[in-house]
């Protein structure tokens, strides 16, 4: 008996074709894929991250559904080196694991890609805000950070997030990493 999931991974000659016949790419990132082109990402240039954020026309995920593209380019634009990259990996939520999990199983991959948002907005800073409580996802972190130290260019800091619902919140975030209350 094959789980329900499996069929997930099946693909069938032309399927991407019959994708495009039947409602077009809406999604260009999608055209990549469909046409077979995956495998490692190059890393990008300068403003080249930001121009495929805008083609992509991907939108933020805060509520607003603000373009991440034109989000970006503005701090890339405006911040003459100032900028920081906040990874916010605290989460209110008391159900909500998944921020956890990620930086628990692939450190890696939230590393890479606070390191690309810092690359595209010129920010000589990242701080990984991780809520005190997640004791394995901060070793974690720490862990896959000290094995790439000599590579990253940006000042990393990791910052425990004091316990509570809302300090995962983006300004009570940037409140208590300024502050130290949140």
């Amino acid at each position: 008996m094959r789980p329900a999931w499996a069929a997930c991974w099946r693909r069938s000659p032309g399927a991407g074709a019959a994708y495009r016949r039947r409602r077009g790419v809406r999604y260009p990132p999608m055209a990549n894929l469909l046409s077979g082109s995956v495998g490692p990402l190059p890393m990008p240039t300068d403003g080249h991250l930001i121009h495929r954020l805008e083609a992509a026309n991907l939108l933020g995920r805060g509520g607003a559904g603000f373009p991440v593209g034109r989000k970006w380019r503005a701090v890339a634009e405006r911040a003459n080196g100032r900028a920081v990259v906040l990874a916010n990996g605290a989460e209110g939520e008391p159900l909500s694991v998944k921020d956890r999990a990620l930086m628990t199983t692939r450190p890696d991959l939230v590393i890479d890609g606070a390191v690309l948002a810092a690359d595209a907005v010129g920010a000589p800073d990242i701080i990984f805000y991780v809520g005190a409580e997640h004791r394995a996802a901060q070793a974690a972190l720490r862990q896959a950070l000290d094995q790439r130290s000599r590579q990253l260019k940006a000042r990393v800091r990791l910052v425990s997030a004091p316990a509570g619902y809302v300090t995962g919140e983006e300004s009570a975030a940037v409140h208590f990493i300024n502050a130290g209350d949140a």
